[in-house]
């Protein structure tokens, strides 16, 4: 089904040629490519005099911020209580290396008998 143009837009000479060379360079007409930016800038919501792009730079900065929220949270809800328990476990395994130690100086030293199995049930 053809398109049916019957509205018309005019515009100076100079946007006129560069107009025509966007059009050329992207491979299509001007009407095709009239038609996708209205929709382009109709769907994206962006102003086109708005060349620094202050829009899209505050809804990247308001996307960073959730980044950075939702990091902040993973930080205090998983990875401080995994912290917190590695910690505990590191002290725990170090109270064992020094029973364990108390126990081989007591074995090599032959004082055992008697002293080791109360110092075993202890």
């Amino acid at each position: 089904m053809e398109k049916k143009y019957n509205k018309s837009v005019r515009f100076t000479d100079t946007t006129d040629e560069k107009f025509g060379k966007i059009a050329e360079k992207l491979g299509r007409s001007k009407q095709d490519l009239l038609a996708e930016m209205v929709d382009y800038f109709y769907k994206s919501k962006k102003d086109p005099a708005d060349l620094s792009d202050e829009i899209l730079k505050k809804e990247l900065g308001q996307g960073i911020n959730r980044i950075i929220s939702f990091i902040k949270v993973q930080e205090k809800d998983i990875l401080a209580p995994m912290l917190a328990e590695q910690k505990i476990q590191m002290e725990q395994i170090q109270g064992l290396g020094t029973e364990f130690e108390a126990f081989l100086r007591c074995f090599r030293k032959e004082k055992c008998g008697v002293n080791l199995l109360a110092w075993l049930l202890k």
